[in-house]
């Protein structure tokens, strides 16, 4: 029986060990590689091959929805939210040992660098992959609009203020029945985010492309940052959750969840979301959710009639809104002033590129586009 000598075994030892490096570089590289191919490809199919993000909306997207919705709804924080946190710690702590490894002379700077670009690398390409899979190529998709059969078209300045006129009447109508004492703040009821819950499956029933299973919107823990940042809710494309600001007025959150559920329906464009939340809200035939939604639409349509017909029409039917409503609107306007700061305006750009590169081509100006859907629904209720 021969036996090996130590050094011969020593030798072995490396070669496995230099074997083991290989083999994982290559799978990094393999995995890195493919991920970024599918993403590339998804883009240029869903940018550049008509029907393809209608297909893959119905039968992928729908599926991913169905089994991570599911899933991560289980959970009652935001696994999203925490997901960032803890990758965005580990980046920083990699990033500083790196960074603070240059300075040593232990002849592992080079080994120190690779992890760092490996690990920065790898988490782009996961982030990457995931947004376009279960965010990205839905913003290619048909418009809710055209699924709808609502015809978006130019429509006169008598034509807005009827629509105004008519979302004022449904906020006076549905503040007359909630319980609020004279002089008090509209406060949201405890089981809000199940009623939102119903009130999406119920729109489901009465359009098809928004029927579908619908997780409960989750409070972000972190609100008061997003509340510097302007933003009200957010969808999160790693997890597939709908996310909300726990902090803003209790009048805004039934339409910004409803708003943050309607992605979960593969509608990624920020102006149709709203849209629908304000219809979502309408249709529930639940007081709170009709007062929410309808001051949510109230806004944009009232600021657009302040750019068409000037400030005295504009006071003129402001001032037909009930005493409530005009308490729970100036609440608002005071809660997000605490807010404006320079941040905001960063956020906003941010934002503004974000949505230009994703096919929304006049950027933060597409939210005002809800007023036209607004129109368009107005006018078919009304013939």
């Amino acid at each position: 029986m021969v036996q090996k000598t130590q050094k011969t075994l020593e030798k072995e030892k490396r070669w496995d060990k230099q074997k083991w490096i290989g083999t994982s570089k290559k799978w990094w590289w393999m995995v890195f590689g493919i991920l970024l191919l599918l993403a590339a490809g998804l883009q240029a199919a869903a940018r550049c091959v008509d029907g393809f993000a209608d297909w893959y909306g119905t039968w992928i997207y729908e599926s991913l929805v169905g089994m991570e919705g599911r899933f991560y709804g289980i959970f009652p924080v935001s696994v999203g939210e925490m997901l960032v946190y803890f990758i965005g710690i580990w980046l920083v702590l990699v990033t500083t040992w790196a960074l603070t490894g240059l300075f040593r002379r232990d002849g592992k700077r080079r080994q120190r660098l690779l992890f760092f670009g490996k690990t920065w690398g790898m988490t782009a390409a996961v982030a990457f992959f995931l947004y376009t899979a279960q965010c990205g190529v839905n913003y290619f998709r048909t418009p809710f609009s055209a699924e709808a059969g609502y015809h978006l078209e130019e429509s006169t300045t008598e034509e807005l203020e009827a629509l105004c006129l008519s979302l004022t009447e449904e906020i006076n109508e549905a503040v007359a029945q909630l319980d609020i004492t004279e002089g008090d703040i509209y406060e949201k009821p405890a089981d809000l985010e199940t009623q939102v819950q119903d009130a999406m499956k119920h729109l489901g029933t009465e359009y098809d492309c928004l029927d579908g299973f619908y997780p409960h919107p989750k409070p972000i823990f972190g609100s008061i940052f997003f509340s510097y940042q302007y933003i009200t809710g957010i969808y999160c494309p790693f997890t597939i959750e709908a996310n909300y600001n726990r902090d803003i007025p209790d009048i805004e959150q039934a339409a910004v969840m409803c708003h943050e559920l309607s992605h979960l329906r593969g509608f990624m464009r920020e102006d149709e979301a709203n849209f629908i939340a304000y219809l979502a809200c309408r249709e529930s035939g639940n007081p709170e959710l009709q007062y929410s939604g309808a001051m949510f639409a109230y806004t944009y349509c009232m600021n657009a009639l302040y750019s068409a017909s000037g400030v005295e029409r504009y006071r003129e039917i402001y001032g037909q809104l009930s005493p409530q409503a005009i308490q729970d609107r100036r609440y608002m306007s005071e809660w997000w002033t605490q807010y404006d700061t320079p941040v905001k305006e960063v956020s906003n750009q941010v934002n503004h590129t974000y949505l230009q590169a994703n096919a929304q081509s006049d950027g933060t100006k597409s939210y005002g586009r809800m007023v036209d859907l607004m129109l368009a629904e107005f006018k078919n209720r009304e013939t």
